[in-house]
């Protein structure tokens, strides 16, 4: 299932201080613009992919933090009976 990134881990990136923001996509051994195709809904990547996780961890935020959470009705959600 692809997961949407939370607008959490998007604020966290957007005033991520720590040097260039292309680095953190470099420190988890992919092209400097992945993370930024990321944030900006460019490139989609499955729920739950450990890199995002690894970059949430980076920037702060727990790991649980990085996804959207579905919702009822949303694809992936589940529905109340």
């Amino acid at each position: 299932m692809i997961g949407q990134i939370s607008n959490s881990m998007k604020l966290a990136y957007k005033v991520y201080s720590r040097g260039p923001r292309y680095r953190l996509s470099l420190a988890l051994g992919q092209r400097p613009e992945w993370l930024s195709k990321i944030m900006h809904g460019l490139t989609s990547v499955q729920l739950g992919d450990p890199r995002v996780l690894e970059a949430a961890k980076m920037l702060g935020l727990h790991p649980d933090q990085a996804f959207e959470k579905p919702r009822c009705g949303d694809p992936g959600g589940h529905e109340e009976d």
